[in-house]
């Protein structure tokens, strides 16, 4: 149930508040009354029982009509008042008394674009369902910025009621009303354009855009909340793992793929590892690059983390050709293993072929551990062959 509206039931009109000033000790009240004769809306100009005159701290609940009106052909006058324009942009919209707006919502979030736009920082002194009410921050050193805005339930819309809009306070860069909510809502267009733009860009951008100086984790929170909109959640993207292998599988046949997964009882699995290999870059590779190989992982910055195994080679034009690559939870010796496994089965034995690698010590170790491995499990294999025969 709505509460209950302000205006007089009797007249069926809705009183509209807010309040006009001439001079400090003056103040002329309007509101709109039912004309007898007609049914119609008539302006009588007058003051209020019990409003003395120079009394300053009455807000009055009624509203100056609008010069434009429209008449009907039964002479009734309907008033129109300005409607606010949702597809203005940011800093090209103007607020006055009497306009309306679609729910409070909208009000709200004009008010704070507003604020921002002017570098002026305020607060909501009253805000519930049905109707709000801002002043400036500075209220406290004299400032008498206020805006008023409440429900209109003839017109089935929200009415600005009060407004006064000249500041008296200084221009100010640290705006509390550009909260993480209004920073993302301007960042999702900007990294879009601009998707790998970096956290001292952010803060240069709003500093030149907007005046606004943010802190350093509003502005890592909203970056990633921007980029989690615009590239998607990445938590929901791993559900997506397998539909993206079978894509490459569909694009370039032939290719290896293999995905581990962790199995967790009464529940899906877990992601571990993922090793790509195109079947273009392997034959590529045999093809037209040296017989080198670049082993060497690295950190994935994600939000989950992992790293990221790669084998590269280097073509006649001494650029990097990527042969092969694996995601995986950690970089241990058991993923190398199946790692390396996985690229001898796509190359080849680096016997026959003549490959060379070359990596950092850690690497360059496990890769003789694994050649070792594999050494004593073909000695063992001959073994046996000769002992059958």
């Amino acid at each position: 149930m709505l509460p209950p509206s302000d205006s007089d039931s009797d007249s069926g009109y809705e009183d509209y508040d807010v309040e006009f000033k001439d001079a400090s000790s003056h103040r002329d009240s309007y509101y709109q009354d039912a004309d007898e004769n007609g049914g119609g809306s008539g302006i009588v100009q007058g003051r209020r029982e019990g409003e003395s005159e120079g009394d300053d701290s009455y807000h009055s609940e009624v509203l100056k009509s609008p010069i434009s009106t429209n008449s009907d052909s039964d002479g009734t006058k309907k008033v129109i008042f300005p409607q606010f324009n949702e597809g203005a942009s940011f800093g090209e919209f103007v607020l006055e008394a009497g306009m309306e707006f679609a729910s409070l919502v909208i009000f709200k979030d004009v008010v704070r674009d507003y604020s921002i736009w002017k570098g002026k920082d305020i607060r909501w002194v009253k805000d519930e369902s049905y109707r709000a009410r801002a002043k400036c921050k500075q209220h406290v050193k004299g400032c008498q910025w206020e805006i008023y805005c409440r429900r209109n339930n003839l017109r089935k819309s929200f009415q600005i009621k009060t407004y006064h809009e000249h500041h008296t306070c200084s221009r100010d860069s640290y705006i509390s009303t550009a909260n993480r909510k209004w920073v993302v809502k301007m960042l999702v267009d900007k990294v879009r354009v601009q998707p790998t733009i970096s956290h001292k860009e952010v803060y240069d951008y709003f500093k030149l855009a907007f005046n606004v100086i943010l802190g350093d984790s509003k502005i890592t929170r909203s970056l990633r909340e921007a980029r989690e909109i615009v590239e998607g959640s990445e938590k929901e993207q791993y559900g997506l793992v397998r539909d993206y292998a079978k894509e490459l599988e569909r694009s370039n046949p032939e290719s290896t793929l293999k995905i581990d997964t962790i199995p967790i009882p009464n529940s899906p699995p877990q992601f571990q590892r993922f090793y790509v290999c195109l079947d273009a870059c392997k034959k590529g590779f045999k093809v037209g690059c040296r017989p080198f190989i670049g082993l060497d992982g690295c950190f994935l910055k994600g939000y989950h983390g992992g790293q990221l195994l790669s084998a590269v080679g280097q073509d006649a034009n001494n650029h990097i050709y990527v042969i092969a690559y694996a995601i995986v939870d950690v970089e241990n010796k058991d993923n190398w293993k199946w790692f390396l496994s996985l690229l001898q089965n796509d190359l080849g034995q680096h016997t026959q072929h003549g490959w060379n690698f070359i990596s950092d010590m850690q690497k360059v170790l496990l890769l003789i551990q694994y050649m070792l491995i594999l050494l004593m499990l073909l000695l063992l294999l001959l073994c046996r062959r000769y002992y059958y025969f």
